[in-house]
């Protein structure tokens, strides 16, 4: 890690670990009988959603995937607040209850993109996801149905959340101070 850069843990590995189980049977009790399409957002979810696919069928909740790629970040520490979004996903949601599954919940423009790009495929209904979420720096007004964690104002990474392509890989999430 470069000299310049720390790491304080904010939420270890078990305490993610715990959080998600829980999610997962919250989860599952609203979509009983149900097949939802998890639609994950790339890049930061996919570690999220991977830990969030094996709790759901731990409790015997089949679903499908499927991602869409978004980005505002780029390289720095702060949303562009214009988030780009590629083509759809690959599924067809029309009639199927759909899951948006993100790292973090963050101005709420990228998700609030998505969320409209999946409405104009006429799905049951959407639902939505978020590992973290900092409600402080919302520019919309959007909340997800399901969060895992509240998280301060500070620039956070692991656990798939990223600091110029590093750090997705720690098993724990911190926030990083560049000094």
């Amino acid at each position: 890690m470069n000299g310049n850069m720390h790491l304080t843990l904010l939420f270890s590995e078990e305490q993610i670990r715990e959080r998600i189980s829980e999610l997962a049977r919250q989860i599952v009790a609203d979509y009983i009988d149900l097949t939802p399409v998890l639609i994950g957002v790339l890049n930061g979810s996919f570690i999220f959603l991977a830990d969030l696919v094996r709790e759901l069928n731990k409790n015997d909740l089949s679903c499908c995937v499927d991602f869409i790629r978004a980005a505002s970040y780029g390289s720095g520490m702060t949303s562009s607040g214009d988030p780009r979004i590629s083509p759809g996903n690959s599924f067809q949601v029309t009639d199927r209850h759909v899951l948006l599954v993100d790292d973090i919940l963050d101005t709420g423009l990228t998700f609030q993109a998505i969320r409209e790009e999946m409405v104009r495929q006429h799905p049951a209904d959407i639902r939505s996801c978020v590992c973290f979420d900092r409600p402080g720096r919302r520019k919309v007004d959007i909340q997800a149905d399901y969060v895992g964690f509240a998280v301060p104002e500070a620039f956070i990474v692991g656990y798939g959340l990223d600091y110029g392509g590093q750090f997705r890989e720690l098993p724990f999430v911190s926030i990083l101070s560049l000094s």
